[in-house]
């Protein structure tokens, strides 16, 4: 199920003449850490703290589905409840999800995933970066194919509007076997490939209230973990930014 947000109150635009002029300066900070492990994670007051530090970085929201709104509320949905028939929920519904980067979909996915969690849950958020995959080949003694991700061909959508991407170009990540349907043998091994990277992927368990994780979209992949049904009622919201470097 996906929730909108409604516009700011008053009360919000207070708090947020308020951490102006502290200088809040949470998001970008953990936006650099990111960068360079993937993910990052902290606390805040609440959702709208985050949005207007993003806002003063000039950062832009974006859909991730056309008509959803840039802020949507994530709950475990069954595949018989999922809204979109093409859905992440609609196909996997309360398993685990697969890694896949958000907006994959679209011609330019965007920078940044800000997931937030007023309460905590049981369910982990499993996340894992593009640097770790070297890390892993070492460990493992099994290489990593850098020519199939980056020359393998995925169809992507249908149709007049279809179009074709590697999962791995100038160093961004783009993938979701949900929607990404490969067109070649390097592409086939691309996704086996990333299929089996899903038990090496960090567990982010969401254990601290207020706690926010911020994904680099295109340097990690993550996914929803099992649901248990004792955490149906599991609350995540998400926001996707295209991120201005200043």
């Amino acid at each position: 199920m996906v929730t909108m947000y409604a516009p700011l109150t008053e009360a919000g635009r207070v708090r947020q003449r308020g951490w102006k002029r502290m200088g809040g300066v949470r998001l970008k900070e953990a936006w650099a850490e990111a960068q360079k492990k993937g993910w990052s994670t902290g606390t805040a007051t609440n959702l709208e703290t985050l949005l207007f530090e993003a806002r003063l970085a000039d950062w832009e929201e974006v859909e991730t589905r056309n008509g959803q709104g840039t802020t949507t509320v994530l709950r475990p949905t069954t595949q018989a409840a999922a809204p979109y028939p093409r859905s992440i929920s609609a196909v996997y519904g309360l398993d685990e999800q697969p890694l896949h980067v958000d907006g994959a979909h679209t011609h330019s996915p965007p920078d940044a995933v800000l997931l937030f969690c007023e309460e905590p849950n049981e369910t982990p958020t499993n996340v894992l970066s593009i640097k770790s995959l070297s890390l892993i080949a070492k460990e493992t003694g099994s290489p990593v194919p850098y020519d199939s991700l980056h020359h393998g061909l995925f169809v992507i959508g249908s149709g007049p509007a279809a179009f074709l991407a590697p999962a791995l170009e100038s160093g961004l990540l783009r993938y979701d076997p949900n929607v990404m349907e490969p067109a070649d043998f390097r592409a086939r091994r691309s996704a086996a490939y990333l299929a089996s990277m899903q038990d090496r992927a960090t567990a982010f368990e969401w254990t601290t209230p207020m706690c926010f994780l911020l994904i680099a979209n295109r340097l990690a992949l993550h996914g929803r973990a099992k649901v248990d049904e004792s955490d149906v009622k599991r609350k995540v919201s998400r926001v996707a930014f295209r991120v201005v470097t200043k």
